[in-house]
């Protein structure tokens, strides 16, 4: 006993068959016999009690028990660590991160290894998931993520989001998407989530049983619920599927139309893009951007106009809206009915006409055929197409504008007596129309000045 008490500049009571021991300001423990069970390591020990003592290390407050085991507090339990580790941050979600030798590892409440120290950071784990570097990598493309299970990603990413139920937040491809632990693509499909088979790497939102996938070939189809592959991935890019038909482009850039079985209904040799079905129609768009319309069997009911065509709440009804000006005009898919987009505003579409808002005029109604009209004595008087509205001068003259807001005039019969080129024209005074042209003159010197 004199010996061990050369070896240390203090030793305490013993307690429960082991003593304090202080050598260079460093606390251990030791054995009745003078077997050091705890090296002269820590700042500072307690005395032991119910077979732990507390203590102090760097700063850190650790508990230690008997056998000189550093104990981790976890719901309630004192867990006794192996000692064989240098560090070991605390027990969450059922697993703590040890090190040795710089290498990061993990292990259960059990203390039972998961990961053997092998990584330079390992992340606490959410959810049974961790994410990790083996190395240290200044490049964005350095990290993996791991479960409790063994399933361990390459470490090619960049650094994941862990959700708390275990999930990730990855980027591919630019385009943020969802993953189990286990690499696999989660896929809404209602308020449920699908896991898909590892290949896919990208997808849509389930939609009428459908998901639209793809995989590192960079190609498109679509799988059911069951992860089968219904559509095979053949495509550069396919629309969401909508009434059992979606748009997709195969591998010679050509527009189809394909159902959910995968049946191709039709190519299109006119036309780039296509909007979702409904009602029976989809909007489709050539590459120069006009607009037309296909029914179910991808038929054209309405050729490429100037304009961009609109769903609206009725499935038969269009809206349509010319490049520039912002003028409206409209398409009944059950009539044929075609107004073109000259008009300020579609106001009411009626059983047998439609009234629309025309510059400088107001309201005027057009027929079935698309073309202006007024009402006399129970009879319908239709005007030219350079017309897109009338207005009364007198019983029987009226007034007509253009698209470009140059005026005409009609009689009462609806055949044009002057032609739409004037800028205005007055009111009639003593059966005389004052007509208002502007005219461009080029002066001796080039210069131009308007004159009417």
């Amino acid at each position: 006993m004199d010996n061990i008490k050369d070896k240390y500049e203090y030793i305490g009571d013993f307690n429960q068959g082991v003593a304090i021991v202080v050598k260079n300001n460093l606390y251990g423990v030791i054995l009745m016999g003078g077997n050091e069970i705890i090296a002269p390591s820590y700042d500072y020990i307690s005395p032991f009690k119910d077979g732990y003592a507390q203590a102090i290390r760097k700063g850190e407050c650790k508990i230690l028990d008997l056998s000189g085991r550093e104990c981790k507090q976890y719901e309630g339990k004192l867990i006794a660590i192996p000692t064989k580790y240098d560090s070991v941050r605390d027990f969450k979600n059922g697993y703590a991160c040890v090190q040795l030798n710089g290498k990061w590892g993990a292990i259960d409440v059990n203390c039972n290894e998961i990961y053997e120290p092998q990584f330079y950071f390992l992340s606490d784990f959410v959810g049974g998931t961790a994410k990790y570097k083996t190395e240290y990598k200044q490049y964005a493309n350095s990290w993996g993520f791991l479960n409790v299970d063994g399933f361990r990603s390459e470490c090619n990413l960049l650094e994941p989001e862990i959700e708390p139920d275990g999930n990730l937040i990855i980027e591919r491809y630019n385009q943020r998407v969802r993953i189990n632990n286990k690499g696999q693509l989660l896929v809404k499909n209602g308020e449920s989530m699908i896991a898909l088979p590892r290949e896919f790497l990208k997808a849509g939102n389930f939609e009428n049983g459908l998901a639209i996938v793809q995989d590192s070939t960079g190609y498109w189809g679509a799988v059911d619920i069951n992860g089968r592959i219904v559509i095979a991935l053949q495509y550069t890019d396919i629309n969401s599927f909508r009434e059992n038909k979606a748009f997709a482009k195969n591998k010679n850039g050509k527009l189809c139309l394909i159902s959910a079985n995968g049946t191709i209904i039709k190519e299109f040799a006119t036309y780039s893009d296509g909007y979702s079905f409904k009602g029976g129609y989809a909007i489709v768009v050539t590459e120069c951007g006009k607009h037309g319309l296909i029914n179910n069997n991808g038929k054209e009911i309405l050729s490429p106009l100037d304009g961009y065509i609109h769903y609206t709440k009725n499935p038969h009804e269009f809206e349509i809206t010319s490049f520039f000006g912002g003028k409206h005009g409209l398409f009944m898919a059950s009539t044929g009915l075609l107004i073109k987009p000259r008009y300020n505003k579609i106001i009411e579409v009626k059983k047998d006409c439609v009234k629309v808002e025309v510059d400088k005029i107001g309201e005027s109604l057009i027929d079935l055929s698309g073309s202006v009209f007024v009402e006399k004595d129970g009879k319908r008087i239709t005007f030219p197409d350079w017309c897109i509205g009338v207005k009364y001068l007198n019983e029987n003259l009226l007034l007509g504008v253009t698209d470009n807001g140059r005026w005409g005039l009609l009689d009462g019969y609806g055949e044009t007596i002057c032609k739409p080129t004037f800028d205005n024209i007055g009111e009639v005074d003593n059966n005389i129309i004052p007509l208002i042209k502007k005219e461009i003159i080029t002066l001796g010197d080039g210069e131009k000045k308007r004159k009417k």
